[in-house]
């Protein structure tokens, strides 16, 4: 399904009609070379529409319509409009397979890559300039670092990147001048737990092994099987592990092992 959104319209009723389609944004254009409505219509797609593709319409044309300076018919190229920069924020850092996350504001897209373990945020400031913070609590683990590309509409930087932005407690702050746009790439981001590990090592005693395996994995257990034939039937350790320095551990008798294979189970 494809269709030309522009700026008006309920983005969220189109979605609606046809869910369960790939929706295309097939043609988007406007003569403002600032690139401000550019960025607002993207975020207003990104947010409700939920497009898998979108398409600007005049990439060389003269005046603000044009993300370059062109006229074809003369054989002319001329200089970049701001918006050809605005445009950089989005199509190079949100790319092809990365999940569009709800970031709770409507002048922010955050897109994830799994693969990657990487968090792109775009934000737009449209009034006073000010200080925007970001709060990355409902992430597992956000340990950075983090890079940053700003672009202003007016006059000052057009893709400048800075490695200046501090990520603390999953938590980091950036100044945002009027008009202007910035990415954030943050990396080593998990959003979901990876599967804890079981290590195994000689107890404190002889005969015993201890098992530990760390206590953020709150809900799993210990389980034995004597051999891995199909169907195997595994079986609870139920001895209690304590907590410690981050883990939890579990020291047993070998003698007292329910299976020669073990591992980690969540019911």
């Amino acid at each position: 399904m494809h269709g030309y959104q522009y700026g008006g319209g309920r983005r969220d009723l189109l979605y609606n009609a046809v869910a369960g389609k790939k929706l295309w944004n097939s043609e988007y254009s406007e003569g403002d070379a600032s690139g401000v409505p550019l960025a607002s219509n993207l975020n207003l797609d990104f947010r409700w529409l939920r497009m898998t593709a979108w398409c600007y319409w005049q990439v060389l044309d003269s005046g603000g319509w044009g993300l370059i300076q062109s006229n074809p018919g003369d054989n002319w190229i001329g200089t970049a409009n701001p918006k050809y920069y605005v445009l950089a924020q989005y199509t190079r850092h949100i790319r092809p397979g990365m999940t569009i996350l709800d970031s709770s504001d409507g002048n922010t897209v955050a897109a994830y890559d799994a693969a990657a373990h990487k968090l792109a945020i775009v934000s737009m400031n449209y009034g006073t300039a000010q200080w925007i913070t970001y709060y990355l609590a409902n992430f597992f683990s956000a340990a950075g670092p983090i890079r940053r590309w700003i672009t202003s509409t007016a006059s000052g930087p057009k893709y400048a990147t800075y490695a200046d932005t501090v990520l603390d407690n999953k938590s980091f702050r950036s100044w945002f001048p009027t008009n202007t746009i910035q990415t954030f790439e943050i990396q080593n981001v998990l959003i979901e737990p990876p599967p804890p590990e079981l290590t195994i090592a000689q107890g404190p005693i002889k005969g015993q092994v201890t098992l530990s395996w760390p206590n953020w994995a709150t809900g799993y257990g210990v389980v034995a099987v004597t051999n891995l034939a199909v169907p195997a039937v595994w079986v609870s350790v139920t001895n209690n592990p304590v907590s410690s320095n981050g883990l939890f551990y579990l020291s047993l008798p070998v003698s007292n092992l329910p299976g020669a294979f073990l591992r980690l189970s969540k019911p």
